[in-house]
């Protein structure tokens, strides 16, 4: 495992979509070989992870990192769309550039984690977050998506930094967070 500080992140996006949540694909716990973020657009579904269940609507945003179990369920009536992010906190393995599909937790190799990285001054990067009421950032993940789906010259670059922005952004909603519960 990497250690390294949050002035050390410098994230490396390997994939960004749209898309509707597949109830048969995603219904059985899965884990991810790199981060996953997810925004919902719109619609309603619920996000099992690591055991703990959360409601999904416009604006909620998740944060899951590599090798946590996860799934979601859509809503039968209005299902969730989602903006999902695949990326690792640095570029060290950016030489996988192909999107690494998640794998059911009981066929997930630990050791097969793209870039296994701890943040030690950030405790939000160590586990998953949900946070709710993040619609201002959908412009900014919608750009990246953009970004990435161009390819454009050094969309690679520009996917970076946004991404950053948006973790930057996350750090600061969790810091004030702890805050709140009065703690530091």
């Amino acid at each position: 495992m990497k250690d390294i500080t949050v002035n050390e992140i410098r994230p490396f996006v390997r994939y960004a979509r749209k898309l509707s949540a597949d109830i048969k694909k995603f219904a059985n716990p899965i884990c991810g070989y790199d981060n996953r973020l997810f925004y919902c657009t719109g619609g309603k579904g619920q996000m099992t992870i690591d055991g703990n269940v959360y409601d999904l609507r416009q604006g909620v945003l998740i944060y899951i990192k590599a090798g946590i179990p996860y799934s979601y369920l859509p809503d039968k009536k209005e299902p969730m769309r989602l903006l999902a992010f695949n990326f690792d906190l640095t570029f060290e393995a950016s030489y996988k550039t192909v999107p690494v599909p998640p794998e059911r937790v009981d066929s997930f190799k630990t050791e097969q984690i793209l870039c296994d990285t701890k943040v030690r001054d950030a405790e939000l990067l160590k586990g998953f977050s949900v946070f709710s009421d993040m619609g201002y950032l959908y412009e900014k993940l919608s750009e990246i998506n953009s970004e990435y789906t161009s390819a454009k010259m050094f969309f690679e670059q520009r996917c970076s930094g946004l991404m950053l922005e948006v973790i930057a952004e996350l750090l600061t909603a969790y810091e004030g967070e702890q805050r709140g519960k009065g703690t530091d």
